[in-house]
Order: structure tokens, then sequence, then C-alpha cells
């Protein structure tokens, strides 16, 4: 049995702070598999030319989303404001979209619109 959730996490292009390794060092300690950065997957996008902002993505296996906010939260952003994490469990009907603000807390935007 599994409960997979799915991740994208958004990072404007000016920040410089943190690093895709950096960011995956939190899974390298925890799981066999990491987030990949589809930034410039060609194949992943339609549209024609290629995307302007920086999108890392991957899908897991019973993921403890508050210890990954958390994680991201303690990280040395230049710019925290431009952190966006796109969460969808399993039976979620959308995303829930969580900011990171500067003083390092996560506001929420959307929930996940579990289906009941």
């Amino acid at each position: 049995m599994s409960v997979v959730t799915t991740l994208m996490l958004h990072i404007d292009h000016i920040e410089e702070g943190v690093t895709l390794d950096t960011i995956n060092r939190w899974f390298a300690e925890r799981r066999s598999s990491w987030l990949f950065d589809n930034t410039d997957a060609d194949d992943a996008w339609g549209g024609g030319k290629a995307p302007q902002v920086t999108v890392y993505a991957g899908a897991f296996n019973f993921f403890p989303t508050d210890e990954f906010l958390a994680y991201l939260a303690a990280l040395p952003w230049e710019y925290p404001e431009s952190v966006q994490l796109f969460v969808n469990e399993e039976h979620d009907t959308r995303f829930a979209i969580y900011l990171l603000t500067a003083d390092r807390s996560w506001r929420q935007l959307c929930d996940g619109g579990g289906a009941g």
C-alpha cells in the first residue's frame, strides 16, 4: 500500500542562497529519492518556449510534509518570499499552496481540498 504525495517547489531565479543540492540533503538523510529540476526539462513543458521559472518536483510515498516545511524554512534563503511549495496528497482534489514569508514562517494560501 502506498500514500503518494506530489511536490512542486518554485524558487525565483534570483535566489542564489539555496541550491537544489542543499534541498536534497534532507532527502538523502531520509529517503532513497529526491527532487528533480524540471526547469529545463523540454519534454515536461508545453507551449513551445522554455519556462522562465525554477521548478523542482517529485512524488514520494508516506511523505512528512511538516518536517520538510520546517527544513525549507530554516535554509539560508536570500529571498525567502520567492519560495512556494505546492503539495498534493494522494486523495486531494487540488494542490495545497504554501508561501514562505520574510520571517521564515509559512503562509498557506490553499488547502488540498481532500476528497472526503
